[in-house]
């Protein structure tokens, strides 16, 4: 099946009352997409949330102004597609999406409704859904993140009310990956 955001929210919710998650001091942490089920989760409220620790979060998909990074992937991308049609244009257009860290979008391509799913998912966007959230919230983000930017988390922070931003300097978006210690560390001191 295609997987929306709503479907995922659902599935998780399920889970949870499942194993009965919901009866102890449930809090959430999430990373990047994975983070926007609990958004939607928060919002729902058929689950107890006592917290929500957002790390390089995204959902900020309808902006006016786009960094040049994005700028440049989205006049890179159109011949990206043309080019796997081209003899070796399938092996061609994986080096390109390596070169451009997007190896979630190379896994997801294998499986036509994986890729239908990774596309509801990064296309969904969330800003009308934040000011909603009145759980308390901690948003943790780093200043050298290309894929979700300090400047969305900003503006994230600026729209969930009962919210606190914490920014850690020179770390990128798989921080929980390449510095799990630090963020450990970092979400321990804000529980």
């Amino acid at each position: 099946d295609v997987y929306t955001m709503n479907i995922y929210r659902d599935t998780v919710e399920a889970f949870i009352k499942e194993l009965s998650l919901d009866s102890w001091w449930l809090t959430l942490i999430w990373h990047s997409n994975g983070w926007a089920i609990s958004t939607k989760l928060a919002v729902n409220k058929n689950i107890d949330i006592k917290k929500l620790f957002l790390i390089g979060s995204a959902g900020i998909r309808n902006k006016k102004s786009t960094s040049l990074k994005r700028k440049v992937y989205k006049t890179i991308l159109f011949p990206a597609k043309i080019i796997k049609n081209l003899p070796g244009g399938k092996t061609l257009r994986i080096l390109f999406y390596k070169a451009i860290s997007w190896q979630d979008y190379i896994k997801a391509e294998q499986n036509p409704l994986l890729k239908k799913t990774f596309l509801n998912i990064i296309h969904t966007d969330l800003q009308e859904v934040f000011p909603k959230i009145d759980i308390k919230t901690d948003l943790i983000r780093w200043d050298h993140d290309t894929y979700t930017t300090l400047s969305d988390g900003k503006l994230i922070h600026s729209l969930i009310r009962n919210s606190r931003l914490t920014i850690l300097k020179w770390e990128k978006h798989w921080i929980h990956l390449q510095n799990p210690e630090l963020l450990t560390k970092t979400i321990l001191k804000n529980i």
